[in-house]
């Protein structure tokens, strides 16, 4: 039990670490999701804008209803484009003022991806900046007392091998 109050404040300091380590895994996976999404949404905006730029009235199109289920329609009117204003609110507007509109909300997702991506960069700056600082283990900071091994086979401290093939634990 001697030296035992140094190696638990070490020990302590390095659960720290590991959560806080933890804890920026999960929110950089959470950006990483959320930049697909809107990645994904820009996607759709850019094939709703390339059809009606190239959609005239009489055109034939699929209409999905859901469940994977098309329909086929006419269009009728190419300046009667209904455009999902948000907030579960709709407009009809006409070709170019809908083009315009869904390039508005694609220059919002545009700065929504950008801030998500600079704060998925400061994110994994940080996670680094954890894991250099991350003490290493000792012997001593141990709590299962296996911590040493044999550098030429990897298994655990056992008294047939030569006191100079041993090393340190590094496991976290």
């Amino acid at each position: 039990m001697m030296g035992g109050g140094a190696s638990g404040g070490g020990g302590q300091q390095l659960q720290q670490l590991q959560q806080q380590l933890q804890a920026l895994d999960v929110e950089i996976e959470e950006l990483e999701g959320e930049i697909d999404e809107l990645t994904a949404e820009r996607a759709e905006i850019d094939e709703a804008v390339e059809g009606i730029e190239t959609l005239e009235t009489g055109s034939t199109v699929q209409v999905p209803l859901g469940g994977d289920a098309y329909l086929r329609a006419e269009v009728q009117d190419i300046d009667e484009v209904i455009v999902s204003l948000g907030g579960g609110y709709a407009a009809e507007q006409d070709q170019e003022t809908a083009i315009d509109s869904l390039r508005l909300k694609q220059d919002a997702l545009l700065t929504r991806r950008s801030t998500r991506s600079k704060a998925r960069s400061t994110s994994s700056k940080r996670k680094q900046t954890h894991s250099k600082n991350r003490p290493k283990r000792s012997n001593s900071d141990c709590s299962n007392n296996r911590c040493s091994r044999c550098r030429r086979c990897s298994r655990a401290t056992t008294s047939n091998h030569p006191r100079d093939s041993f090393q340190p634990c590094l496991m976290d």
